[in-house]
C-alpha cells in the first residue's frame, strides 16, 4: 500500500529525499525540487508485481524495484536532480525550471503530459532545460515555452533539451510584440533560435586598439572613443606625477556599455590616468 499519507505539497530544498518501493508521491499535488543541489532519489522505487510462483514465505507478490518516479495527475517542478526514471503520464504537468534552470534526470525521461518551460534573454541567456540520459516524447505531450523577460534579440538560441526531441502533440513558442519567427531545432539538437522580428542584435565589438579622444566643456572632461568600440572598458587610476602609472587600475562603472564618459574636472585630484581595455585585463 502507499505508506505516504501526507497530502500537502512536497518541496526538496536541499539534501536528498529518498523514497523506498512501493511508496510514491502521487498524493502530493505539487512536488518541487527547489535547488541545484537538491535530490529526489527514486532509485529504490517500484511497483507491486504478481509472480508466477509462490515465494518461500507463502507470498505471491513482492515489490519490484524499477527506479520509476511516476507523475500521475499531479505536478513535478523545479531544478536539481531526480535520481531514477521519470515517467510523466498524459494527465501530468511538468514545470521545468524555477522559473529557469536545469532539471536533471539520471535515467530516462518519458514524457506524455503538459511540459512548461521558460526563457529569458539576458547577458547570460537563461532558460529551462531538461537534461536526461534519454528523452522519449509521447504523442500526447504538449510543450509550452514562455518568455518571462524583456523582448528577445534576433539570433539568440536556447537549449531546452540535452537530446533531440520530437513527437509532441503541440509546441507553443513565444510570440513577442512583433510576431517572433523561430527556427525550431528541437528534433535536431533540442534548441530553438529566434530568426526575425526580435530586437536587432548588437553590432560586433571592434577588437583593435583605438585612441581616447578628450575635450573640455563646462568644467567637465569628456572622454570618448569610436562607437564600434562600445564594449571596451575604461579604466582609471590617480597617482602623483612623481610615481606615474602603477598597476592600480579601476574600471569605470558602466563604461563598457557606452563610448563616452564625462568626468568633472577637479584640480585637487592631481594626476589622473585613463586607458581602454578590451577584456577588462591588460
Amino acid at each position: 500500500t502507499n505508506e505516504v499519507i501526507y497530502t500537502g505539497d512536497t518541496t526538496i530544498s536541499n539534501g536528498v529525499l529518498a523514497l523506498d518501493a512501493p511508496v510514491n508521491l502521487t498524493n502530493s499535488a505539487v512536488v518541487t525540487i527547489a535547488s541545484p543541489n537538491a535530490v529526489l532519489d527514486a532509485s529504490a522505487m517500484g511497483y507491486i508485481t504478481d509472480l508466477s510462483y509462490t515465494l518461500p514465505d507463502g507470498a505471491t507478490n513482492e515489490p519490484v524495484t524499477n527506479s520509476i518516479f511516476e507523475v500521475g495527475t499531479n505536478t513535478l517542478a523545479g531544478i536539481g536532480t531526480l535520481n531514477g526514471i521519470l515517467q510523466a503520464d498524459p494527465t501530468s504537468t511538468f514545470n521545468v525550471g524555477l522559473p529557469t534552470g536545469v532539471f536533471n534526470v539520471t535515467g530516462s525521461a518519458i514524457l506524455a503530459g503538459a511540459i512548461n518551460m521558460n526563457i529569458i534573454d539576458t547577458n547570460a541567456n537563461l532558460n529551462s532545460e531538461l537534461a536526461a540520459a534519454s528523452i522519449t516524447i509521447s504523442n500526447t505531450a504538449t510543450l509550452v515555452i514562455t518568455n518571462i523577460g524583456p523582448e528577445l534579440t534576433n539570433g539568440v538560441t536556447f537549449t531546452l533539451f540535452n537530446h533531440p526531441v520530437s513527437g509532441f502533440a503541440s509546441v507553443t513558442l513565444p510570440e513577442g510584440t512583433y510576431n517572433y519567427q523561430w527556427q525550431n531545432n528541437l528534433a535536431a539538437n533540442g534548441t530553438i533560435t529566434l530568426i526575425t522580428n526580435g530586437l536587432a542584435a548588437a553590432p560586433p565589438v571592434n577588437p583593435n586598439p583605438t585612441n581616447i579622444v578628450t575635450s573640455v566643456s563646462a568644467g567637465n572632461l569628456i572622454l570618448s572613443w569610436p562607437a564600434d568600440h562600445t564594449g571596451w572598458y575604461l579604466q582609471v587610476q590617480s597617482n602623483p606625477l612623481t610615481i606615474g602609472i602603477s598597476n592600480d587600475w579601476v574600471t569605470v562603472s558602466g563604461s563598457s556599455s557606452t563610448n563616452q564618459v564625462v568626468v568633472p574636472l577637479n584640480a585637487a585630484s592631481g594626476a589622473v590616468f585613463y586607458r581602454l581595455v578590451y577584456t577588462n585585463t591588460p
